[in-house]
């Protein structure tokens, strides 16, 4: 079986503004470092399509400031991880319902912070992209998940329909590119579930970002 390269990049949104050592200009080196067959990035097959004239609006600033250039640049075929059309409206309806919900729950206050300290500590553990992609974030945002999914009594569908998207994306894009390399941008909340079930698929191979470079 020829087997596709798979580097999960994670990605921090508007927090590489304050990361000094993983900066949007860095973000953009490493991608041309990894030397991509190509890139499967958190975006919709829209937006993707509609840059540059129409910016990515929300908190993926680097998809401005980084990824999508420096794409444009290497002139890299880009494939999209979110779903669309009914389908995203659908997951989003029931996520968002489980956080209105959620916040009536006693236990809500607590996991507020929680999530605040927790991103104040790897704040100054992130001294640079290899901490980022780094075990310990990873089991970080696991356990963060595990308490979520104790407070959002149907995060778990919702979150699970959204990354097996994902999953279903980069399968699809490395049967493009079998025996080459795809770089997948990623917020870094979703790595630890994408590395679990990729880890298991026989026509990929999971590389991390240390090995990869």
């Amino acid at each position: 079986m020829i087997v596709t390269e798979v580097v999960l990049l994670a990605t921090l949104h508007h927090l590489h503004s304050e990361v000094r050592g993983y900066s949007f200009e860095e973000l953009g080196h490493l991608v041309t470092k990894l030397e991509p067959a190509a890139l499967v990035v958190e975006l919709q097959s829209s937006e993707i399509a509609g840059f540059p004239e129409n910016p990515i609006k929300g908190s993926k600033v680097e998809y401005n400031k980084s990824i999508l250039p420096t794409a444009q640049k290497l002139k890299l075929p880009v494939y999209a991880l979110e779903p669309s059309g009914k389908e995203r409206d659908e997951i989003l309806k029931v996520y968002e319902k489980a956080w209105k919900d959620a916040a009536k729950n006693p236990s809500y206050e607590a996991f507020s912070k929680y999530t605040d300290l927790l991103f104040s500590q790897l704040m100054r553990y992130w001294q640079g992209p290899l901490d980022v992609n780094s075990e310990v974030t990873i089991e970080s945002f696991r356990l963060k998940h595990s308490y979520q999914e104790a407070l959002l009594s149907v995060d778990t569908p919702s979150w699970e329909q959204w990354n097996e998207h994902f999953l279903e994306s980069i399968l699809a894009t490395a049967d493009i590119h079998r025996g080459k390399r795809l770089v997948v941008t990623v917020g870094a909340e979703h790595v630890y579930w994408l590395k679990d079930r990729l880890s298991k698929k026989s026509e990929v191979r999971l590389i991390s970002l240390s090995e990869a470079l």
